[in-house]
């Protein structure tokens, strides 16, 4: 459920007479209100005790409170009283919190982020512009529905672009969420299109929904960024829209999603690169100064036993880039070895991953074999050229030899949520034993390299308990 501003009882030409009134619930639903012109606010938690004890039984189970940052300067109560937005947002949550319902933070200040280490409910925050195309058309635009060939393609950089954005809300215990996103292609002929509404948005441009004729440009970087987040994911496709075969690369055939340890970061030099640019004490600072923000390379890891495996993503860049050890905080000790297998993507189709061990091409990864990001190229892919991406993943080499790939159709392909245990017999021969969760019935396929020799696909199907074992070599 979404919550945005909550209106008051000044006039609204804009969106006409309608408008000009707070909420029902001011009328018809419990406990206190304090009604200004630019805003209105439940005092105390009675209203929402019996909004909760609803939609709980309706079957919610998140609710996000958005545009707090218009709420609070437009109500003198919430300026005048020091203790009014604490209490709304503690008495809002914790009954949230009593119904089995999480509250996830959608536009608010710092200090209401900072607030949510006092709640139990508060599990989330979105790190995403709005999925909005940004695209302005003409008036009579929802008029003619082109055929999907031809609708435009668009991909909007401020939601995949978010590894800097990842940080705040992960120090303070809440799940980065990007926003919704399309992962299939859109039957808009479904869907009515409305352009120039009453509304705050009513100019002659405005199209509602604003996707209405266009088509995401690359769905597989907007998944593997909802992946990489370590949040939620919400595919956002119509009735019927959605590619199911891209949407479970990020879950379990139960939905319970993949995830590496902890959310996509930037590496250091991204900070320092946009931070001094070309004046930067460091070269490689310099050279991912790109258009202060406009491309990433960041890095994220799943650790099993103290072994991580590490994910690399380098998207939009101007120039090459590699990344070595140091740019993830790896240092090699004694013969500790990591390989490293890439996946390219640009507009226009992408060849997606794939579980055939024929298609995974390894090389070493060191500080004398970096991992190579390339640009992209100006033009190949039109107004989605910049979103060429190259996503690295490494593993490392265990003590007997043997490498653990993982499930690598899955974006996350080494993931806790999916390993429950690994053991591995050190000796030499020796082998290693996975133990797989999943869905009962669900058959997981995970790609192993021995020692010597070729890769090679190992499955198990889970039984009744949700669990299998893999085991290879010894």
């Amino acid at each position: 459920m979404h919550m945005g501003k909550w209106t008051g009882n000044k006039p609204d030409t804009q969106r006409g007479a309608q408008w000009a009134q707070p909420p029902p619930y001011v009328e018809t639903g419990p406990g206190e209100w304090v009604v200004e012109g630019g805003g209105s606010l439940p005092l105390g938690s009675e209203f929402w005790d019996e909004l909760w004890a609803n939609m709980s039984a309706w079957g919610l189970q998140t609710f996000k409170l958005d545009h707090v940052e218009q709420q609070i300067p437009e109500m003198n109560f919430t300026n005048r009283d020091v203790m009014a937005v604490e209490n709304w947002l503690t008495d809002m949550t914790d009954s949230a919190w009593r119904h089995g319902i999480y509250k996830e933070y959608g536009g608010h200040y710092s200090n209401g982020v900072l607030h949510s280490v006092t709640l139990q409910g508060a599990t989330s925050a979105r790190v995403s512009d709005d999925y909005i195309p940004g695209v302005k058309r003409p008036k009579g635009s929802c008029e003619t529905l082109l055929p999907v060939e031809r609708q435009e393609r668009v991909t909007p950089r401020g939601n995949v672009l978010l590894s800097s954005n990842n940080l705040y809300p992960w120090s303070v215990g809440l799940l980065p969420y990007r926003d919704a996103f399309f992962s299939g292609t859109q039957s808009w002929s479904t869907c009515t299109c409305l352009q120039g509404n009453t509304g705050p948005e009513s100019a002659a441009t405005s199209l509602k929904p604003e996707w209405w004729g266009l088509q995401e440009g690359i769905p597989e970087l907007q998944a593997l960024v909802a992946a990489l987040t370590a949040g939620p994911i919400a595919p956002g496709d119509g009735i019927g829209d959605t590619d199911v075969d891209l949407v479970m690369r990020t879950c379990r055939k139960d939905g319970i999603l993949l995830k590496p340890s902890r959310p996509i970061f930037p590496i250091d030099s991204w900070w320092t690169g946009n931070a001094l640019g070309s004046s930067g004490p460091s070269p490689r600072g310099s050279q991912l100064n790109l258009d202060h923000g406009a491309a990433e390379v960041g890095y994220t890891f799943e650790e099993i036993n103290g072994l991580r495996w590490y994910f690399v993503l380098g998207v939009g860049l101007e120039k090459a880039f590699d990344l070595t050890p140091g740019d993830v905080h790896w240092a090699p000790a004694g013969n500790s070895t990591q390989w490293q297998w890439s996946w390219d993507c640009a507009a226009r189709g992408c060849t997606r991953p794939s579980s055939d061990p024929a298609g995974v091409s390894l090389e070493p990864f060191g500080a004398d074999r970096p991992i190579r990001l390339p640009p992209f190229v100006d033009g190949a892919h039109g107004a989605m050229s910049w979103a060429r991406l190259r996503f690295t993943r490494t593993a490392p080499t265990l003590c007997n030899g043997w490498l653990l790939l993982g499930e690598t159709e899955k974006f996350i392909s080494v993931s806790r949520s999916r390993i429950l245990d690994l053991a591995v017999d050190c000796g030499e021969g020796g082998g290693l034993v996975v133990q797989v969760g999943g869905a009962p019935g669900e058959t997981v396929t995970m790609l192993l390299r021995p020692p010597r020799g070729a890769v090679v696909a190992r499955s198990c199907t889970a039984g009744q308990d949700g669990k299998c074992s893999i085991a290879a070599g010894g």
